[in-house]
């Protein structure tokens, strides 16, 4: 906890220690959401070359389809709604409402004003903006309820297939693979 307690004040975008304590809690529970979703691969009964290539598959969805690395008003209108089922983009989006509160001030000061004036971020060197507005200009379109009630979601529904899963597998090892009729030893 300490070596993250002093990057959290270090980075200085809320040295509130409220946003500390929400910031790791965060983490906490974006850390079991993920990890159900690896329990839930593992129940699946997958080999393991099945299972690796759905968590690559997984992984690369969350990150690719999560904003860090692509605009989605660039994407077609009938792609528009894969973004939405990304748990990944939640837990950044609420993140960053932990960080970056509305009440908070950036100074644009060392900010590339001139690549950035037509999203209006900094009117010039000497400017300020707020946390609203720096949020608005980095795509933090998400309400922070809306961000923790599908990260709620996800993580009890990750938690609930993994034990249905789980709870399959034990019925199959006690009662018997479906489908497969049991021998007895003495007509073999």
């Amino acid at each position: 906890p300490y070596p993250t307690l002093f990057r959290s004040w270090l980075s200085n975008a809320n040295p509130g220690f409220s946003a500390y304590v929400f910031g790791q809690l965060l983490l906490f529970l974006s850390y079991a959401l993920f990890e159900g979703v690896g329990q839930a691969i593992s129940a699946s009964g997958m080999t393991p070359p099945q299972a690796q290539t759905l968590g690559m598959i997984s992984i690369t969805y969350w990150f690719g389809w999560s904003g860090f690395f692509m605009d989605f008003k660039l994407l077609h209108s009938w792609l528009q709604w894969v973004p939405h089922g990304n748990s990944l983009r939640y837990c950044m989006q609420l993140m960053m409402h932990v960080l970056v509160s509305d009440d908070l001030r950036f100074s644009c000061q060392g900010f590339d004003i001139t690549s950035n004036i037509e999203h209006g971020a900094c009117s010039g060197a000497k400017g300020w903006i707020s946390g609203a507005e720096a949020k608005s200009f980095y795509g933090i379109d998400r309400s922070p309820i809306l961000c923790l009630t599908v990260m709620l979601v996800s993580f009890l529904v990750a938690r609930v297939l993994t034990y249905l899963l789980l709870r399959r597998a034990l019925h199959d090892v006690i009662h018997g693979a479906r489908g497969y009729q049991a021998t007895d030893s003495k007509d073999a």
